[in-house]
């Protein structure tokens, strides 16, 4: 098709989130929308002009069916709290970065709920998963250690979250039939905001169920 998008055929759609994960930024990135190239690549494809026939070829092309995902797998970002390995959606996860100063609200932080960040110039509420799933602290760690160095930005439900995290491994495709239920053993805190198990990149980890995590951190950050 003439005048086709480069949205399949840059560097994301073939070692990125859309291709086979491979590329070696992607651990430290988590999204290719968190790249330099990505972001250029969208600037350079808007800021060009359209060649002939370009609107009438994809106004039939947005017509069709789109194509389902590939069935039987689940692409998530993997990372740590404390010595808890998590997963999340990937369509959840909207930015990754270094921790950004919080900014506590009075009155209303305290051990879930922090504070609000400022993340491209929106405040954005803070949460602490340690506190919301009952993980605990790293041994020798101090009881007021600041948060840990990286966040996540995630969306739930249309909410913006922002939660310190001490590792991200990057994004992981799981294969849905080896997500085990979760097991009796797996605290009350954590077993309510979960929806299975799952082993990827060596590491065992408790996949979070968005709605679930949604829910637990209005009511146990006091905005329910």
């Amino acid at each position: 098709m003439s005048g086709e998008p480069r949205g399949s055929s840059g560097c994301w759609g073939t070692i990125g989130v859309s291709g086979d994960g491979s590329c070696e930024r992607l651990a430290e990135l988590v999204h290719c929308r968190n790249c330099q190239v990505f972001s250029e690549g969208g600037r350079v494809l808007f800021e060009r002009e359209p060649p002939p026939g370009y609107f009438s070829e994809w106004t039939a092309a947005l017509a069709l069916a789109k194509p389902e995902e590939p069935a039987g797998t689940l692409a998530v970002t993997v990372f740590r709290v404390g010595n808890e390995w998590l997963a999340l959606e990937v369509a959840s996860v909207t930015r990754a970065g270094d921790a950004h100063p919080v900014r506590r609200v009075p009155h209303r932080s305290g051990d879930v709920l922090l504070g609000v960040v400022n993340v491209d110039g929106e405040l954005v509420l803070c949460a602490s998963l340690a506190a919301l799933l009952g993980v605990p602290p790293l041994a020798g760690a101090a009881p007021d250690a600041p948060p840990p160095g990286r966040f996540l930005a995630v969306s739930l439900s249309g909410e913006r979250w922002v939660f310190p995290v001490d590792e991200i491994d990057g994004v992981h495709r799981l294969e849905t039939a080896r997500i085990s239920p979760l097991p009796a053993t797996l605290s009350e805190a954590r077993a309510r905001h979960a929806s299975g198990l799952a082993h990827t990149g060596g590491h065992a980890v408790t996949l979070l169920d968005p709605l679930r995590l949604g829910a637990g951190l209005r009511q146990r950050g006091g905005i329910a």
